[in-house]
């Protein structure tokens, strides 16, 4: 479940955490490093217990809080909109999944290419405000309804962009596009008692739907931002992740894959944000040797998901913080679209 590698060069020693993702997701895996890190340094750590033996739908609490401007009802908030239930769909996906990784090997497709992108906090700071004011302007002007009172988050508009650029050079057509987005759902569910804690996995993936790939590369940066915003809006309130809870733990032990409606693992982009996980506050300075003090802080974090056989998605992204107020991407994308 829980493995750590160690390798101490002449300038730096590297930490390597590996966790099962069935067993935890970004932010479990997050509180073991951090667990390890207070470990290290004597400091007192959560008492690990059990998770309760309820469904986890039960433990959702509160009253949904959607804005006036945001509809009620919405297509894509459930599963049952987004995935496909049955053994036919799920070695489709599969197929898909796989064909993705072995046709660039056999020279069928271009092969993905994995890079870092750096956004410094002045630049997502000006995007977010330009972001805002045009959505201001079309309000004024009634070009917008829905969302018209949102505000944007800085996670809204980093994921915008970096869609809008992957695809920039990518021709535009009338086959589905469509938004997988990591979502975590624990501001929703009944808390540990202080003290306690129990490692999960508490995410699931929402859809950010847009109708074809021409109409996703028609929309200015600040409407995409605003249908993520939107999406995630919907989304964390408490019904529906209760509903959401509820189809997972009914099918649980069905094969569920996605395909309830039309897809292509080109246009089905999978964007994961860490941005809550605070990596670069890690100080393992009481690690290292005396007269070491202070030199152990974490300067930089490479974030990494991966399918079993340590397959890799594509397009797959992952954001997290570079502890200056700017962020990082680690983005695996087609080669050509990185032109």
């Amino acid at each position: 479940l829980f493995a750590l590698r160690v390798t101490v060069t002449n300038d730096a020693t590297l930490l390597g955490f590996r966790i099962s993702h069935h067993f935890a997701d970004g932010k479990g895996a997050f509180d073991v490093v951090q667990a390890y890190c207070d470990t290290v340094a004597g400091k007192t750590i959560p008492t690990i217990t059990l998770p309760p033996d309820v469904p986890m739908s039960s433990l959702v609490y509160g009253e949904d809080t959607l804005p006036k401007s945001v509809a009620e009802q919405a297509p894509y908030v459930h599963p049952r909109d987004n995935f496909s239930l049955g053994l036919i769909g799920y070695l489709k996906f599969l197929g898909s999944a796989l064909y993705k990784v072995i046709a660039p090997k056999l020279g069928l497709e271009e092969p993905g290419l994995e890079q870092f992108v750096h956004l410094p906090a002045a630049y997502v700071l000006q995007v977010q405000i330009k972001c805002q004011a045009e959505l201001a302007e079309a309000t004024k002007n009634g070009d917008l309804s829905e969302g018209a009172s949102l505000q944007l988050t800085k996670n809204d508009v980093i994921t915008a962009w970096l869609l809008w650029r992957a695809y920039a050079n990518v021709p535009p057509d009338s086959g589905p596009f469509d938004l997988v987005y990591s979502f975590n759902y624990r501001q929703a569910i009944s808390q540990p008692a202080a003290g306690t804690t129990y490692i999960h996995n508490s995410y699931y993936n929402i859809w950010v739907n847009f109708p074809s790939l021409s109409i996703f590369k028609s929309l200015p940066l600040s409407r995409i931002a605003l249908e993520i915003r939107l999406c995630c809006v919907r989304n964390k309130q408490p019904s529906a992740v209760r509903s959401s809870l509820e189809f997972w733990e009914k099918h649980r032990a069905d094969f569920t894959a996605p395909g309830k409606r039309p897809y292509r693992m080109d246009t089905l982009p999978v964007i994961s944000p860490w941005t809550t996980f605070g990596y670069n506050d890690l100080d393992f300075s009481s690690a290292l040797a005396v007269g070491e003090k202070g030199s152990g802080k974490v300067v930089f974090t490479v974030p990494n998901a991966m399918l079993p056989m340590r397959v890799t998605l594509k397009p797959f992204s992952l954001i997290l913080k570079d502890g200056k107020g700017g962020y990082w991407i680690r983005a695996n994308l087609r080669r050509s679209w990185w032109k």
